[in-house]
């Protein structure tokens, strides 16, 4: 008996003392920028010593940024971005504690070796001005994050901004209403291929392509993130991505890692500080090393790679990043008049409930959303003479009912749009069946609708043939995402 208190008592001491006597850690969930997936390994471990379930999810660093800045703020209990610049600019509500550098990394541009040797940039320094001048002439295309999304997209526009600039000291408030620079940086940003919300992701588009025979020239991204690249590549026995380190200036990312305290007690803020601990001890920070990432003033780097130009103990000319209302002006001019404009499809679903009010809102919405996209020819007008709904809808009726087959089944149906409309917008091109028909201009085809057409009034659920009209109708839509899918890759070769 005596021994059972005493055993007792011991539990309720530890239970007093904030220790879970039977040592389950905590539940401890981090959102991470994705170049952070190759480093989830290492922490998994940590978490597995402390007996505690962590959990993962990854998005872009200006996504991250933008949650800490809402209402909301983040569920997870710490933030893992790219850059200390964007928790900074958006957490206004301070809500991101014991923010620490875990490692850093510049954002260079890696161009397909064969590629840099063709183009004379191997072994010598390449300035912002070679890189565009190699773009103008048509001799580069590159991959690219969107620099409202992701850090390593809004690094790299940061640099190119600031050698238009002259390279000076930092961008200043003004510096962006020039319109030479304006003009510098639209055709850099020309050369963008394909893009993405994340630097990881990006990553994976490149071997993955590569791996399918889809070879692009170029890609910015992190120099660590090249290194997984290229370690990939060499695996599907495919040329590298040779540095290119801009002699003009890069940007740096400091990867910090904070907590968020969402009151669960000293539990959770005790394991963050072990794992801070354990990220920079010095076993660990050689495994970080060893990644391709760079770790001040430690005296551990990954192992030189001198045949894609890769030595993280080198030195890099690094810009001084803008204060936060400079880079929110460079974003929303990035967003409003530089970025290239964006492939996009949309599938616009016109029920027989939306008649009248409902259906024309949504089509003077999406004119809006397309008006806003800028002067620069992005967006195509969605455009449909409204008397052929009624049309339509009696032929689809009658189809299901076994009476008839609507006329112009299975093609783009141009004529269903004013030829006013056609002559005012440039391209204008309904996909009703999602079929690989042309619009009139398809080079400069940027939007495409697919229109699925429900009368619930006519064709009732209980009716004969409701759910293999809905099929087809998931059907239409797939073939139109194969269409963009196929019309990607056209570009890309």
């Amino acid at each position: 008996m005596r021994a059972l208190l005493s055993g007792l008592a011991l539990l309720a001491a530890l239970a007093l003392a904030g220790c879970d006597p039977f040592g389950k850690g905590p539940d401890f969930s981090i959102v991470s920028g994705s170049e952070n997936t190759v480093l989830q390994p290492i922490v998994e471990e940590f978490c597995k010593q402390k007996n505690a379930t962590c959990t993962f999810k990854y998005e872009g660093t200006l996504d991250i940024g933008l949650a800490l800045q809402s209402d909301q703020g983040v569920a997870q209990d710490a933030v893992w971005p790219a850059s200390s610049v964007w928790v900074d600019m958006f957490d206004t509500k301070r809500r991101v504690k014991s923010l620490t550098s875990i490692a850093q990394t510049p954002v260079v541009l890696g161009v397909r070796k064969s590629k840099a040797e063709q183009l004379g940039w191997i072994g010598r320094d390449v300035f912002m001005k070679d890189i565009l001048a190699a773009v103008e002439n048509g001799s580069l295309k590159f991959l690219m994050t969107s620099a409202t999304q992701s850090n390593s997209g809004a690094s790299a526009y940061l640099a190119m901004l600031s050698s238009a600039l002259g390279n000076k000291p930092v961008i200043e408030p003004g510096d962006l209403d020039d319109k030479g620079v304006q003009e510098s940086v639209r055709s850099l940003l020309s050369g963008v291929v394909r893009s993405s919300g994340s630097s990881g992701w990006l990553a994976d588009l490149y071997v993955e392509s590569a791996g399918k025979g889809t070879v692009y020239d170029a890609m910015w991204n992190y120099e660590a993130v090249l290194k997984e690249t290229n370690d990939k590549l060499a695996a599907l026995s495919q040329e590298p991505l040779y540095a290119i380190y801009p002699a003009d200036g890069v940007a740096m990312a400091d990867s910090p890692l904070g907590f968020v305290d969402h009151g669960r007690g000293p539990e959770a803020q005790t394991f963050f500080k072990d794992l801070l601990t354990y990220l920079r001890s010095a076993p660990v920070q050689q495994r970080i090393a060893d990644t391709g990432r760079r770790i001040p003033l430690s005296g551990v780097a990954a192992k030189p790679e001198p045949g894609w130009n890769f030595d993280p103990a080198g030195l890099v000319t690094a810009i001084r990043m803008p204060e936060p209302e400079v880079i929110r002006q460079a974003l929303t001019l990035y967003q409003a008049a530089l970025r290239k404009p964006s492939l996009t499809a949309l599938c616009l679903d016109f029920s027989g409930s939306m008649q009248g009010d409902g259906e024309d809102q949504l089509q003077k919405a999406i004119r809006f959303l397309l008006k806003r996209r800028g002067e620069q020819g992005a967006g195509a007008m969605v455009a449909r003479r409204p008397d052929h709904r009624h049309s339509f809808r009696r032929q689809r009726a009658q189809q299901l009912h076994g009476k008839r087959k609507p006329a112009g089944a299975g093609r783009a149906a141009e004529r269903d749009f004013p030829a006013e409309g056609r002559r005012r917008h440039g391209h204008v091109c309904l996909r009703r069946t999602g079929s690989a028909a042309d619009c009139p201009n398809r080079q400069a085809l940027d939007l495409s609708a697919c229109h699925r057409h429900h009368d619930r009034r006519q064709v009732r659920r209980s009716k004969p043939g409701f759910h293999e009209r809905m099929e087809r109708d998931r059907a239409a839509c797939a073939g139109l995402r194969h269409h963009i899918r196929r019309r990607r890759q056209d570009t890309a070769r």
